[in-house]
């Protein structure tokens, strides 16, 4: 553990928040959402007609996605886009 790690978040007896965030690996619907830069309605639209990762419930009750997931489709998508022909990621 790195030096003063070992008492960090805590003070007096007390847990603090941190002064950082933690990433998480799995993400509700709407941080997912926000993750991409995309509105709930179009997330929606794109995970049910398979354009998306899609989520699975790591509990009962609770959906979740995959950060690695949403970043492969991200370098996925990029790559698509990249190859097709008269794409020019200069006009963006």
């Amino acid at each position: 553990m790195p030096d003063g790690m070992q008492n960090a978040g805590k003070e007096r007896g007390r847990v603090l928040t941190p002064a950082f965030t933690l990433a998480r690996r799995l993400l509700s619907r709407e941080f997912a959402a926000e993750y991409l830069g995309m509105g709930l309605s179009t997330f929606d639209r794109e995970v049910k007609e398979g354009r998306l990762p899609k989520s699975f419930r790591p509990t009962e009750g609770l959906i979740r996605w995959d950060v690695r997931d949403l970043d492969g489709w991200i370098e996925a998508e990029k790559e698509r886009q990249l190859a097709a022909p008269g794409s020019d990621w200069d006009d963006a």
